[in-house]
């Protein structure tokens, strides 16, 4: 739990330095504000990355940012219609 307290004050300290970067590149929609917490715990954590739902704000972050490091990314889905959205992308 320290950990995670550390991580989250980490990443609210240098969200405003890393909006920049997320908005030009992976922003798709308005509701995607979780887009600069996510990209940071997962530039600074290493091991495979499960995402638990595909969506626009999360799944096109978590590949790249997956394939520029060579890592894992595992998503579980249960609703067909986003996995056939993410399916004919990535598979």
């Amino acid at each position: 739990m320290k950990n995670l307290l550390f991580a989250l004050i980490f990443v609210l300290n240098i969200t405003e330095f890393v909006q920049a970067k997320i908005d030009f590149i992976f922003r798709i929609n308005p509701y995607a504000t979780h887009q600069p917490i996510l990209y940071e715990i997962a530039r600074n954590t290493s091991g495979p990355i499960i995402e638990f739902g595909c969506g626009d704000g999360s799944t096109d972050l978590l590949h790249s940012i997956c394939k520029e490091s060579g890592r894992l990314l595992i998503t579980i889905e249960d609703d067909l219609t986003w996995l056939d959205k993410f399916r004919t992308k990535y598979l």
